[in-house]
């Protein structure tokens, strides 16, 4: 068959172009994979420093360590009585609030973290550790002078944990 100049040269024309078009979007795709990386990193960062603070808070000031336990001073349930008072009852809340909202960014942290996995084991991980960590700094505090260990404290740390997981979560649902 018998094809004219300008026929032939388009196929090579095309054929000189699509290396090019793949070389741009390997480099799109490229250049996205090493944002996600540091993304990735720079969120690592941010959670290795909010876990700090969260320690720092939790077992400072040094100085009220102590080498023997305080098991009398664990609040495990409150009684009637602390339920009446009013003293009582504004300590209940600020810690509540403040515990909660303490380990909200830690969850959202971890959620960002692990956003290839599912809404499940982001909530599964981020119990698991945000406990693991608020038992071992309820645990520290049984050795200290003016620390005041509760269970209160360890439901508020892993609740504001899921919550800033499920907040995490429904952000990405509406960036989507």
């Amino acid at each position: 068959m018998w094809r004219s100049r300008s026929e032939t040269a388009k196929p090579q024309l095309n054929q000189s172009l699509e290396p090019e078009a793949r070389m741009s979007k390997n480099h799109r795709t490229l250049v996205d994979r090493s944002g996600e990386r540091c993304q990735i990193k720079q969120t690592r960062i941010v959670l290795l420093i909010w876990t700090t603070l969260i320690v720092m808070i939790g077992i400072l000031p040094l100085d009220n360590f102590v080498g023997h336990s305080h098991w009398e001073y664990i609040k495990w349930i409150p009684n009637a009585e602390d339920l009446q008072s009013p003293k009582y009852l504004l300590d209940i809340f600020t810690d509540i609030i403040g515990n909660t909202v303490l380990f909200f960014p830690f969850g959202y942290l971890l959620s960002r973290l692990l956003s290839n996995r599912t809404p499940s084991v982001q909530l599964i991980f981020a119990a698991a550790l945000g406990g693991a960590l608020s038992v071992s700094i309820e645990y520290y505090q049984i050795y200290c002078h003016n620390r005041f260990p509760g269970i209160i404290d360890v439901i508020c740390n892993v609740s504001g944990s899921l919550i800033g997981v499920r907040f995490a979560r429904f952000r990405n649902a509406l960036w989507d």
